[in-house]
């Protein structure tokens, strides 16, 4: 849900005031664990083109 909200251009602190909950270093955090784990995916390329 955060990376998509940061994706979709939402401000740190439109989040942090809607989860009032987390801190702007969770929402780091959840970015470094998304790309760790977009990292270890394999992507199969297309090798009929």
């Amino acid at each position: 849900m955060l990376v998509r909200m940061v994706a979709a251009g939402t401000p740190t602190e439109t989040i942090l005031a809607e989860y009032p909950q987390l801190t702007e270093d969770a929402i780091r955090e959840a970015l470094r664990f998304a790309a760790a784990d977009v990292d270890q995916l394999v992507v199969p390329l297309d090798q009929t083109v």
